[in-house]
């Protein structure tokens, strides 16, 4: 079984009312909202229409989710928003990849009482230490460590 890099990396960074999956028999990835967002009676919502960049060929489609229910071992869920951020705690990775221990340090206070309020306070507190552009790379090898490690986990190999 085989993957695009591109279209699980996309996947991966879809909004959180959605989910992905890896389907099995078509090899393919596609979505379905959210099953804490349904009712529970609605098992024929379907996902988003994704289009990565501009070739249509990298395109994830909507499925019900009864499909999901009636074939569960042809599915496996991509891992998303909410693992990466809350269960790979990717900013406190990245807050302890900056050398400066102080600097180090104070963005992880400011992650760990983070609230509505001081939502931005993070980055603002980012840029002006000059360390913003640091975040985009962090983050792209973040998320190609978590695609690698479940490309392993599923048998699936990873295609560019």
């Amino acid at each position: 079984m085989r993957i695009l890099k591109n279209e699980l990396l996309a996947s991966m960074d879809v909004h959180h009312t959605y989910e992905c999956y890896y389907q099995f028999s078509t090899e393919s990835i596609v979505t379905v909202r959210c099953a804490d967002l349904m009712d529970s009676e609605d098992i024929y919502s379907t996902g988003i229409d994704i289009v990565i960049g501009e070739t249509p060929e990298l395109h994830i489609k909507p499925i019900a989710r009864k499909s999901i229910i009636i074939y569960p071992f042809d599915y496996v869920e991509i891992p998303g928003r909410y693992h990466i951020y809350v269960e790979k705690s990717m900013m406190n990775h990245f807050c302890k990849s900056i050398e400066d221990g102080n600097i180090s340090d104070s963005l992880l206070f400011i992650l760990k009482h983070r609230n509505k309020s001081n939502a931005g306070k993070f980055m603002q507190t980012l840029k002006a230490l000059n360390l913003e552009n640091r975040l985009i790379p962090f983050k792209e090898s973040f998320y190609l460590s978590i695609a690698l490690d479940w490309c392993k986990a599923n048998n699936i190999e990873m295609t560019k």
